[in-house]
C-alpha cells in the first residue's frame, strides 16, 4: 500500500530554520521518504533547506497548507488533484508516522483513491 501511495502522493515538509523540532524531524522525514519512495518537498519559512531535500520559500503556498504557521508539519499531497492531507504536526517518531500513514491509507481506500 505504501508503494501505491508513494506513486500517487508526495510529501511536503513545512518548517522554519530556527525551529529545533524541525531539525530533529527532518532526518526522520528524509529517511521515511527514501525507504518508501516518496518525493519530499521542503516548504521553508526562511532561506535555509535541509541536506538532501529540495526546498522552496513560497509564502503563499506555505500559508495555503499551514495557515497557523505551526512547525514542523508534514503533509501528503497529490499533485494531480492538489489534495493535501496532514500526517504529522510537531515532531513525532517513526512508529507514530507509520500509524498516521496507515490511517490515511484506509481513508483513501474508502474514498476509492487507492
Amino acid at each position: 500500500d505504501l508503494k501505491i501511495l508513494s506513486k500517487k502522493f508526495g510529501l511536503i515538509f513545512a518548517f522554519k530554520p530556527d525551529c529545533p523540532y524541525c531539525h530533529q524531524f527532518a532526518p526522520l522525514v528524509k529517511k521515511f521518504a527514501v525507504e518508501h519512495g516518496f518525493d519530499v518537498q521542503g516548504l521553508s519559512k526562511g532561506d535555509e533547506c535541509f541536506e538532501g531535500m529540495t526546498c522552496s520559500k513560497n509564502e503563499s503556498a506555505l500559508l495555503a497548507v499551514n495557515p497557523k504557521l505551526e512547525f514542523p508539519m508534514l503533509y501528503l499531497t497529490n499533485p494531480k488533484t492538489n489534495e493535501v492531507i496532514p500526517i504529522a504536526h510537531g515532531y513525532i517518531g517513526l512508529d507514530a508516522l507509520m500509524t498516521n500513514i496507515k490511517y490515511v491509507i484506509s481513508y483513501l481506500k474508502n474514498k476509492g483513491q487507492l
